[in-house]
């Protein structure tokens, strides 16, 4: 059998016979003492440098800009939002501080006085309203 048949046999997946065996292993160690592969072998190993990439490297990272750096205007950022709201804090606080302001000649008023009266007097606050309370806010006392 020759190795060009041997081969194609390989190739295709076919098992290998007895004879067949000893005959691959054969043209193996034939084929291992030739000339080229006795050449490769006794070639010194060398590992490939890398130093065409550390400069490359050193040239890229010379050339890249400047990271942007979003936390170095958090701080900012942070104050400003505060200033804000503290603000706007200070505005409600300093339009609602002194309660609503009722206007002039309004029942509301009315009731307001009457109430700080009432509290002043050292009154019961449950207490009814009396008849000049009544003709205070326009009732009629004889309706009642």
């Amino acid at each position: 059998m020759s190795r060009e048949e041997l081969r194609s046999k390989l190739e295709s997946g076919l098992a290998l016979t007895a004879i067949e065996q000893a005959l691959l292993e054969a043209y193996l160690e034939e084929d291992a003492q030739s000339d080229h592969v006795q050449q490769v072998k006794g070639m010194v190993p060398c590992e490939p440098s890398l130093a065409w990439r550390a400069h490359l490297n050193a040239k890229l990272e010379q050339m890249r800009p400047a990271p942007k750096r979003w936390f170095s205007h958090l701080g900012v950022k942070l104050a400003a939002g505060g200033l804000a709201t503290a603000a706007a804090g200070i505005a409600l606080f300093l339009t609602f501080a002194n309660g609503p302001q009722p206007e002039p000649n309004s029942i509301s008023q009315d009731l307001v006085r009457w109430h700080q009266e009432a509290v002043a007097a050292g009154g019961d606050q449950n207490a009814k309203p009396t008849d000049s309370d009544k003709v205070l806010f326009g009732e009629s006392v004889s309706s009642l």
